[in-house]
């Protein structure tokens, strides 16, 4: 019994000092950690609207430029490629985490609709709808 109690206050102990390291980690920004820092405002977001092919990102640079993503063992996520070539990382959203995350859209050329952050190939989905 004075094992286990021993036990629950080490455990206790631990979540305390582990909730006061990640509340003062995020504290800055709301939750991210990113520190309260903002982009420059030169950097502003313009509307964009394109049509783009869902792709894995890992699997992309994988096969593309070599990069030693695990998609199979941590999951694809999928991003954009433009009809230039371009490759586009796409914020997630409620309107966009299925795109992100859902195997459906793999493969399927999509007509996005949203904000494109300057100095970035960044996107923010407003809305999107596969191209048949």
């Amino acid at each position: 019994m004075k094992l286990d109690l021993k036990l629950a206050g080490v455990v206790v102990l631990l979540a305390l000092v582990f909730n006061v390291w990640t509340s003062e980690a995020y504290a800055s920004c709301g939750g991210c950690g990113a520190g309260g820092e903002s982009v420059d405002a030169v950097t502003e977001a313009l509307p964009v609207s394109f049509k783009a092919e869902v792709i894995c990102l890992g699997c992309a640079l994988k096969k593309g430029q070599g990069a030693k993503t695990q998609c199979s063992l941590y999951g694809h996520v999928n991003a954009l490629k433009s009809e230039d070539g371009r490759i586009w990382t796409i914020l997630e959203n409620d309107a966009s985490t299925g795109l992100i995350n859902s195997h459906e859209y793999a493969g399927k050329q999509v007509e996005i609709t949203g904000k494109k952050f300057g100095g970035t190939q960044i996107i923010e989905i407003e809305n999107f709808k596969l191209v048949e």
